[in-house]
């Protein structure tokens, strides 16, 4: 009896490949395919194809994959510049504004400073208007003058002192105001004009030295705080002589050199720096001068 054959298609090949490749199959089963092996190398030619389909599908996927995650990438990387720079551009204008308000505190602080020191040179010299008849007498030779409530005892007790020490008679009636306290005495004089006590005392206190009293102007405190810094250079050998004059503080570097008045601390600054230039420039002279040869 005669075998019924049938076609059967590779499972590969089932979704509508273009060329299905079938096989003669007996009712029993066994295959038709040739003593040369035909079937299986159309199975394997079958899966290569079908690798391939896949691989490309695959990479066409993949490739897709990393286009959309690269765009998301640099849509996020372009955002966080866009708001760096923003961020910059606003930084760099607060920045700047900033800037510009602490130079002007800077030149409001200057006109301020300026106009701070103006008030204080006026009111100074407005005190020292105020004082410019007053003396001020200490030294031991007031111990001499003994301490009484009374004002005018007080001056008439001066004037004997200037008397023997100075060989002069004082106007009582040019003396206003005493003051007394345990080291020095203040008086005011009603007139400080050329020909008056006050005029001839101040004129004439270098008489006094060696006698233990001293006579200067009274001050306001700035330029006492002068007098006293100008004094420690003196103590100190670094300048002549340093004296005051109708309220003004003026100071002689050297024997040869002539009165100048120091009215302000940067004046002050000023000759600090002089001499200590001039201290150093002395050094490095004694520094190259010849020495005695040792033979």
């Amino acid at each position: 009896m005669g075998r019924n054959k049938r076609k059967t298609v590779s499972p590969l090949h089932k979704d509508g490949g273009k060329n299905p490749r079938t096989a003669d199959v007996d009712d029993d089963g066994s295959s038709q395919a040739g003593q040369d092996g035909d079937g299986d190398v159309d199975v394997i030619t079958d899966l290569k194809e079908f690798i391939r389909s896949e691989n490309a599908r695959n990479s066409k996927s993949l490739a897709e994959e990393i286009r959309r995650h690269n765009d998301e990438r640099m849509t996020a990387l372009e955002t966080s510049l866009s708001f760096a720079l923003t961020t910059n551009e606003t930084l760099a204008k607060r920045l700047g504004e900033v800037e510009q308000r602490a130079q002007q505190a800077d030149k409001n602080y200057r006109h301020q400073a300026e106009r701070l020191a103006v008030m204080e040179e006026q009111l100074d010299q407005l005190q020292q208007r105020e004082m410019h008849g007053w003396l001020v007498f200490s030294g031991p030779a007031t111990a001499r003058v003994p301490r009484s409530s009374r004002g005018e005892d007080t001056a008439r007790q001066l004037r004997d002192l200037i008397q023997s020490l100075m060989n002069y008679d004082l106007d009582m009636s040019q003396i206003g105001e005493v003051q007394r306290d345990e080291r020095q005495i203040r008086v005011h004089f009603t007139t400080v004009a050329a020909g008056s006590d006050r005029f001839f005392l101040v004129r004439n206190k270098t008489r006094l030295r060696g006698t233990g009293l001293y006579i200067r102007e009274r001050l306001t405190p700035f330029r006492q705080w002068l007098f006293n810094e100008l004094m420690k250079l003196k103590r100190n050998s670094l300048i002549s002589t340093v004296f005051t004059r109708e309220g003004t503080v003026f100071v002689v570097t050297s024997q040869h050199d002539r009165p100048r008045p120091v009215r302000s601390e940067a004046a002050l600054e000023r000759l600090w720096r002089h001499l200590a230039e001039q201290s150093a420039n002395q050094r490095i002279e004694a520094s190259h001068s010849p020495r005695d040869a040792l033979f």
